[in-house]
């Protein structure tokens, strides 16, 4: 595995403009009176958020920027890292050196080795989680942060493509044996050494012709198209389709491979047993960019249909597994597919019997880390997964706090997102299971934070994030961090010469025990520990946020799990968050009308982003308005521009929207129905068996058609289980499209022409 650590500074601050609930009433039929609301809230989850991000600037090799907050020329005072290894991949040996400008990256731990593999999983987890909720993120003010350090992996993997031709690849950058002879700042290491020497930095390749290496390009492949993903968030398209096209080119190297890559002469610091994993990730994000950017830049290969059938050949090969590390990426695959299934169109490619996979696998793992029967950890007796007395679960001693980071990501990106375009709410599974993951989740980063009887974190400098009366390591396993420019160094178990903010260390041992010393094995810090502490934060601070908007502690949340659930969702739904628009939206995609799909109401009564799939598993697709609380009434169109309410009267309100104020301004207003709505009356939509579509009004009293007068059919509409309709609202109206988009009802506000 890794040995070592990393540094990063600055607090990061959780900002967040005042926003009012629409749903008042909802949360008062649930709770008995109104909830009183804070103007802005601030979350320790945030606050420690943004100091790991710090981290990954702390560990940033080449021309550091001057944005990095560990640099010098960011703060001549307080920043401490300078350009170092600028001369990566060039050298006097041709056997080692390719001659190619390999500098930038991030160094994987405390030392100064670049891993490909690595930084591609770190990148592409982090783009993941941002993804995941970028909402949150956002109103955090650390989604610039994420999206430059998700670039600046990215722009490093892109240029290891050194030699297209023959398909070499770099891998590794650095000799470990060598690296741990200086101990020393980055900037004042040596460089371009012939082997034996002390400067040797060799460059290990991937080779086309060897044919092995999968694993390492598809994690490239993964984390550039990431990158392309959340450049096009922004707006620049151009930037994003060069990301892109050189995402495909390292599929196709990364598809014509087999095999792990394993560096000569014992160098590996993490040794990798399976590749499909890593390609089955990369497809889903190639997927992902099919989906949603089409429009931006076209793709000539189905990656959604491959990454199935990698997911399926991944399976058949190794199955599933319980953890989630850069070995293991089944349980992120497993995630990611089961998003893409709920993003536009996805369902054309992934079918149900797969989903039924993915969640399967989520489930099994973390059914194994959470169950209530784990023994009390034994420090004289190997007993596998366990709990320490403190409560904190351990899967292996070595680095025990990244892989309990990892399942506690899992368990909050498995469950809902309450605001976010992938709200992941899964009907099937409880509303009490789903709720029990956040909390066990929390329960596991709060150790991490210093909630154990020590008093003791195991992140360091989160003094910076107002956290009091709690011990921080401050001699983690970092060059960079121990030592001076001068070269010198602090020695083991004295406080590092230079803070390392945000940096998660290896955990506390089988008793709850840390020894703060950089040579302890507990002190050792990596770019992947990182990008799961990071995930799990991010999960902790957007449900934090939420909780406190709506009044409610974690101890009440996590005991009346139906009631918090059905209140949050309820909040989620109505509140929208949009981001401020940054940059203009993308074109749509050829054939597809934009919009937001219609919400359904889950066996709960809890309101929920879904597809009408199929009469046994979902019938009712549309807009629900529940007087017993539960308003599903509203539609919002992608920008958060536009908003259609349907109103107990069966009166359909169009509203222009102000995407930073969030106030409306009403454009039109129109009878849908023909009588009075109640309990459980709605527009939804259902494709009989003939292909054809009926739009109805529902109540107590049967199903009544409702004024076909007002809907105007501009396509033939062509429905099945696995194709379902969605409802969206545009400027110009109430749409109704099929499974390809093309638009089968309309209903055209007066001002607009007909599409």
């Amino acid at each position: 595995m890794m040995m070592s650590p990393r540094q990063s500074s600055s607090r990061a601050r959780w900002v967040t403009a005042a926003r009012r609930i629409l749903l008042a009433a909802c949360h008062a039929a649930l709770y008995g009176a109104a909830v009183v609301r804070p103007a802005a809230v601030s979350s320790v989850y945030a606050d420690v958020l943004g100091l790991s991000y710090q981290f990954f600037e702390a560990q940033m090799s080449g021309s550091v920027p001057s944005w990095s907050r560990a640099a010098v020329a960011n703060d001549s005072t307080a920043g401490w890292r300078r350009p170092s290894h600028l001369l990566d991949g060039i050298g006097p040996d041709s056997r080692h050196y390719p001659n190619a400008n390999l500098t930038g990256g991030w160094y994987e731990n405390g030392g100064y080795v670049k891993l490909s593999l690595t930084q591609g999983a770190a990148a592409s987890l982090l783009a993941y989680g941002a993804l995941s909720w970028e909402r949150a993120l956002r109103i955090a003010g650390e989604w610039r942060a994420a999206s430059r350090q998700v670039q600046w992996a990215a722009d490093y993997l892109v240029r290891c493509y050194y030699d297209k031709a023959q398909g070499l690849f770099a891998a590794q950058v650095g000799d470990l044996y060598t690296e741990d002879l200086y101990w020393g700042p980055a900037d004042g290491a040596p460089q371009s050494g012939s082997e034996g020497q002390s400067g040797w930095r060799p460059v290990w390749s991937v080779k086309r012709a060897t044919g092995r290496g999968s694993d390492v390009v598809s994690q490239a492949t993964a984390a550039v198209a990431a990158a392309a993903i959340m450049v096009a968030r922004d707006g620049d398209f151009d930037r994003a389709t060069g990301l892109l096209r050189a995402a495909e080119e390292l599929y196709e190297l990364a598809f014509s491979l087999t095999g792990t890559f394993i560096a000569p002469d014992g160098n590996s610091t993490v040794l990798n047993r399976s590749y499909r994993d890593d390609r089955t990730w990369a497809l889903t994000w190639l997927c992902r960019w099919q989906l949603e950017y089409r429009g931006v830049a076209s793709v000539n290969v189905n990656y959604c249909t491959l990454a199935v059938d990698e997911w399926n050949s991944m399976q058949n090969w190794r199955g599933a597994q319980p953890f989630l590390s850069t070995e293991t990426m089944h349980l992120a695959t497993a995630l990611h597919l089961r998003d893409l299934y709920q993003i536009n169109g996805g369902y054309q490619y992934i079918d149900i019997v797969s989903m039924t996979e993915f969640e399967s696998m989520i489930d099994s793992a973390l059914t194994w880390w959470m169950r209530s029967d784990l023994p009390t950890c034994d420090p004289c007796d190997d007993v596998g997964l366990c709990r320490t007395p403190d409560g904190f679960t351990i899967m292996h001693q070595f680095r025990s706090a990244y892989y309990t980071t990892a399942m506690a990501f899992v368990a909050l990106a498995s469950s809902f997102r309450p605001g976010e375009d992938v709200l992941n709410d899964r009907v099937s599974l409880p509303a009490g299971q789903q709720v029990a993951r956040q909390c066990w989740a929390r329960g596991q980063v709060d150790y991490l934070l210093g909630s154990n009887s020590r008093r003791q974190a195991f992140v360091t400098g989160i003094d910076r994030a107002g956290l009091t009366g709690v011990a921080s390591p401050s001699s983690p396993r970092h060059r960079g961090a121990a030592c001076s420019a001068q070269g010198q160094c602090s020695p083991p178990g004295v406080a590092a010469t230079h803070s390392l903010v945000g940096a998660l260390v290896g955990g506390p041992g089988l008793a709850d025990e840390f020894t703060d010393n950089r040579n302890a094995p507990g002190s050792v810090v990596s770019i992947e520990a990182n990008a799961a502490l990071a995930g799990a934060l991010l999960g902790m601070a957007a449900m934090d946020h939420v909780l406190q908007q709506t009044g409610l502690s974690w101890p009440a949340y996590c005991s009346d799990p139906d009631a918090g659930k059905a209140a949050v969702i309820a909040y989620s739904h109505s509140s929208m968050w949009p981001p401020p628009p940054t940059a203009p939206s993308p074109p749509p995609p050829e054939g597809f009308a934009g919009g937001l799909t219609s919400v359904g109401v889950g066996a709960d009564g809890s309101c929920f982003s879904g597809l009408c799939i199929d009469p046994a598993v979902g019938k009712y697709c549309g807009l629900y308005i529940y007087t017993q609380g539960v308003a599903c009434n509203e539609l919002f169109s992608v920008a958060g521009d536009m908003k259609a309410v349907l109103g107990p009267d069966g009166v359909m309100t169009f509203y222009s929207r102000d995407v930073v104020s969030g106030d409306l301004t009403e454009v039109h207003r129109v009878r849908l129905a023909d009588k009075e709505l109640s309990d459980a009356m709605v527009a939804f939509m259902y494709p009989v068996a003939d292909g054809t579509l009926i739009l109805y009004s529902v109540g107590p009293s049967g199903d009544a058609v409702l004024d076909a007068s007002l809907l105007t059919a501009t396509a033939a509409a062509q429905g099945s289980a696995n194709a379902p309709f969605f409802l969206r609202v545009r400027s110009e109206g109430l749409f109704l499209t099929n499974k390809h988009g093309a638009v089968a009802l309309a209903y055209l506000l007066p001002s607009a022409a007909s599409p």
